[in-house]
């Protein structure tokens, strides 16, 4: 299963696009807050993508209707954690974020709110390890420029990968 992985778009839609238009065999799309507007957008854009959001700090949806902050999924077997990261305040450290997931046994903790790509294993974190995975900023607001994430889960294991639009 590949997974794409953006985080902090801030309004830029067309680079969600471009990213997505580069990965048709693409089967999810995660988004780990502070675009929450431009990713309901993309949903409708590409009915046949499984999709999944949360807030970020700076998502203030006219209306009410924000997404949840954080949530867990189960991606082929595995257990997924996507949230934005402000709440963990991992702009210090990502201790917090590492101490929630290896107690709620999950295998990928997903992140933002930093705008820097994290692509980190802790195999001594969980019950079977630990990835930490933040896209960076699909909206071109990090170091790095746009980037964006890639995950493919396969039998043989998972491969993780920052690209740049």
């Amino acid at each position: 299963m590949k997974i794409i992985v953006f985080s902090d778009s801030h309004g830029d839609l067309a680079a969600m696009k471009r990213a997505l238009g580069r990965h048709p065999d693409a089967a999810c799309c995660l988004h780990a807050g502070d675009g929450a507007r431009e990713f309901a957008a993309l949903c409708d854009l590409f009915p046949d993508l499984s999709f999944a959001g949360v807030a970020g700090n700076c998502d203030f949806m006219p209306g009410g209707g924000r997404p949840p902050e954080q949530c867990t999924l189960d991606l082929d077997g595995l257990r997924v954690f996507l949230c934005h990261g402000h709440r963990f305040a991992v702009k210090g450290s990502t201790s917090l974020l590492e101490e929630y997931a290896a107690a709620n046994d999950v295998d990928i903790a997903i992140f933002g709110h930093t705008h820097e790509p994290c692509d980190r294993w802790l195999p001594d974190a969980g019950r079977r390890g630990l990835r930490l995975f933040n896209p960076g900023s699909i909206g071109g607001r990090g170091w790095d420029g746009a980037t964006y994430g890639l995950i493919d889960i396969r039998p043989n294991g998972i491969l993780t990968s920052i690209a740049n639009i």
